[in-house]
């Protein structure tokens, strides 16, 4: 029910009022996560060492291509960094065609204990290994630290 031209509304509006504007959107590409992707200044996709994730991300940055996004609009996020699961950095480079711009390690227990607990892991646990990692890439997307490589 919504329409690609009540995005391009509430967008508008949103970006009156904030500097920055985050949107999660599903994985499928349909008109709406299109348009909401054609408006983005940036793009984080995120991506696993899981063989399905990397085809799919593959598929995607293809799409990306022929729709004419510029390179620098998409960035890729490396997310359980430290959990290879028998691929390796080099698998991922491959399929995205570039090292990850950023990477975040996993912490499993910390997630779900704040999940349930309803209180952010980086609130919860500032100093945990993920949460100094998400408040890096943080301040590498908003330009507030220069972007590195990820760890991977």
């Amino acid at each position: 029910m919504v329409t690609t031209r009540d995005i391009q509304k509430a967008l508008s509006l949103l970006r009156r009022v904030y500097k920055v504007i985050v949107i999660d959107l599903p994985s499928a590409l349909t008109e709406q996560t299109l348009e909401f992707l054609d408006e983005a200044d940036r793009i984080v996709e995120i991506v696993t060492y899981d063989s399905t994730t990397l085809r799919n991300t593959a598929a995607v940055a293809e799409t990306f291509r022929q729709i004419g996004y510029r390179v620098e609009k998409v960035e890729y996020l490396l997310n359980r960094a430290d959990s290879a699961g028998g691929m390796t950095i080099d698998d991922v480079r491959r399929t995205i065609g570039r090292p990850p711009d950023h990477s975040v390690v996993s912490d499993g227990m910390l997630v779900i204990q704040s999940n349930n607990e309803g209180v952010p892991f980086v609130l919860a646990n500032p100093n945990a290994a993920i949460s100094l990692d998400v408040t890096r890439v943080v301040g590498q997307v908003l330009g507030l630290e220069p972007a590195r490589a990820g760890r991977g």
